[in-house]
């Protein structure tokens, strides 16, 4: 008897967490089945509009999404680990698709607002990054991956001031924004880079006075908010700068 008892108390527990796991999962789908219903329609639509309700007249917003997410080589404790953590820096290419789901909608309604059109490019290069610079057609830049103050790395090499300063010669700086979502952690000079590309004020980065680095926190609110966050931080970055100046004198 006293078996029997336990037994279906058992049963009873088994039967009670199979219940509960199986109500979570149908609400699971439920949620997932909502989210999808809302998603793709708004993903079409926004599409739609950017692609064929906006004029380009104000130029095209290039977004260069860098398969180069993460610098793996932070977690080295040797020289060994080094090279071999090495070798996965610039292959995060999940991480680029994952990057367009999440941002495409509240860009492109960003962008068709400002009369552009948007051009993602995925895994983006040197090459890339060299025709977007001097190509008039594209005259707002967005980028996201690893980068710095200074320095934005792609997937096959990093670009600097000197090579912007290289690539774009005299040509007439871009009247568009400059969204940098990277780490904004200072090298070695005090101009950013997106300084040199862009029209006074039109270039915009994290704060490295509040960190020096940027996760994936930053980029969901800013993929959500249309660089609410970026701009804020900007702001803010160069305000404090300005205060100092003023105090230095």
């Amino acid at each position: 008897m006293v078996k029997s008892a336990e037994q279906d108390e058992r049963n009873f527990f088994r039967r009670y967490i199979f219940d509960y796991n199986s109500k979570m999962m149908r609400a699971f789908r439920r949620l997932i089945k909502g989210f999808l219903c809302l998603y793709i329609p708004l993903m079409v639509g926004c599409y739609l509009v950017n692609n064929y309700l906006v004029s380009s007249k104000n130029g095209t917003a290039a977004v260069l999404l860098s398969s180069y997410a993460f610098d793996y080589t932070l977690f080295a404790r040797d020289v060994q680990s080094y090279k071999k953590l090495e070798k996965f820096n610039g292959k995060d290419h999940w991480s680029p698709p994952l990057a367009f789901l999440g941002s495409y909608p509240a860009w492109s309604l960003y962008f068709s607002w400002r009369k552009q059109r948007l051009d993602y490019f995925f895994s983006a290069t040197v090459d890339d990054f060299e025709t977007v610079l001097t190509d008039p057609k594209y005259q707002s830049i967005v980028f996201v991956g690893h980068g710095s103050f200074n320095s934005i790395q792609l997937a096959d090499g990093q670009v600097d001031n000197d090579f912007v300063t290289q690539r774009l010669g005299k040509s007439e700086k871009k009247s568009g924004e400059w969204f940098q979502l990277s780490c904004p952690a200072f090298d070695y000079r005090d101009q950013h880079i997106g300084s040199l590309v862009m029209e006074q004020g039109r270039f915009f980065h994290y704060n490295p006075k509040i960190s020096e680095d940027a996760g994936t926190l930053h980029f969901v609110v800013d993929a959500l908010s249309g660089f609410q966050l970026l701009k804020h931080h900007t702001a803010a970055y160069y305000q404090t700068n300005r205060h100092a100046q003023r105090s230095s004198r």
